[in-house]
């Protein structure tokens, strides 16, 4: 749906789309026919719905090889970030599909999750990224690449997995990492493998990375996402302005029902999202892009940024707020940046959210 349900984001609503499209982007169906019935109810729906001219981002389809197993993976419905719609009243009975190089957007880790440009995507998505996962480009699977994971998913989408008590979530709210307690279950498990390919290398600036990137990379997905809830106290007195990104990750986060991290560099997800395919639970849950691509402290900076005021993640922000959106391009941003962090050495802060549970 538009604006994944943010009020005053885009005043498009439609029950039957969102419904359906909800669904089936969160897994709240129980076979495979169920999901690709809800998914071409939907899609055309929005073809006979359609209204304006939207720029077409399947991100991650599978081939088409006939017209019976194009639906309904190769507009991205399993991804949140992967699916819009061009339509041209001029032509209603034509889809224009298309992207064009024709302009540049900030580059922060926090926007990208509502807008990317199709050049900056190619740059860092594509030519200089090593992501811990992505999708075969002969079968549109997904895949761990610079990673590993094993998914066990329950046969038929019930949540018959008992989650462990000491399994953790972030609270936004209490800024704590909390136990989830007794008598929870899951739908499928995930384990996400970290050692060897990540933990004992290197950032591009040399410092190790270690289980902070990891536990921050998460805690920053539970914080965005509580803009649309209970609300998030380290983004400040404006939280509730980065509702446009924490919609949009809200819909993984709230199937998340625990976590373990472990210091080997294992991680352990029991989640409420399911699909027939485990590969697709398990990347549905891995580190990705935008967010995945620096160092917990940069991270940690531009929440930073946005909790006293200084820089919005998202052009929608930077508007409503009045201050300049993050961009890692502008040597204002990175110098703010540079003299937030030298204080932070100075001063011996810890964002201590970084420390995990």
């Amino acid at each position: 749906m538009p604006g994944w349900g943010v009020t005053g984001y885009w005043q498009y609503a439609n029950s039957t789309i969102d419904t359906l499209t909800t669904w089936a982007a969160t897994g709240n169906f129980t076979s495979l026919q169920q999901f690709e019935d809800y998914s071409k109810t939907a899609l055309y729906d929005c073809f006979q719905q359609a209204v304006r001219v939207w720029l077409v981002a399947a991100t991650f389809p599978y081939p088409i090889q006939n017209l019976t197993n194009w639906m309904p993976s190769i507009f991205g419905l399993e991804w949140p970030l992967g699916i819009k719609f061009a339509y041209s009243t001029v032509h209603p009975n034509v889809l224009n599909v298309g992207m064009f190089h024709v302009s540049e957007f900030p580059w922060n880790n926090f926007g990208w999750f509502v807008s990317i440009d199709t050049y900056s995507y190619d740059v860092i998505q594509e030519f200089t990224s090593d992501p811990f996962a992505f999708y075969n480009p002969f079968t549109g699977e997904p895949m761990p690449i610079r990673g590993a994971w094993n998914a066990i998913i329950s046969p038929n989408g019930s949540a018959i997995f008992p989650v462990p008590p000491n399994a953790v979530i972030w609270n936004a709210t209490a800024e704590k990492w909390q136990d989830v307690g007794p008598g929870q279950y899951a739908k499928s498990i995930v384990y996400l493998y970290f050692n060897g390919t990540w933990l004992g290398q290197y950032w591009q600036d040399g410092q190790p990375i270690s289980m902070a990137d990891i536990i921050f990379f998460y805690y920053t997905w539970f914080d965005l996402a509580a803009t649309t809830t209970t609300g998030a106290l380290d983004l400040g007195h404006n939280q509730a302005t980065a509702s446009d990104v924490g919609g949009i990750i809200a819909p993984t986060v709230s199937s998340i029902v625990g976590m373990q991290f472990f210091p080997n560099g294992t991680v352990v997800i029991y989640g409420n999202y399911w699909f027939p395919d485990p590969n697709f639970v398990a990347a549905y849950y891995a580190p990705g892009f935008p967010s995945f691509a620096n160092p917990w402290v940069d991270l940690a900076l531009e929440f930073y940024a946005y909790q006293q005021g200084k820089y919005a993640f998202t052009s929608g922000e930077a508007q409503s707020l009045s201050i300049p959106q993050a961009d890692f391009r502008s040597p204002q941003f990175n110098q703010y940046l540079a003299s937030v962090l030298q204080n932070w050495i100075n001063t011996g802060y810890i964002w201590d959210n970084a420390r995990g549970p």
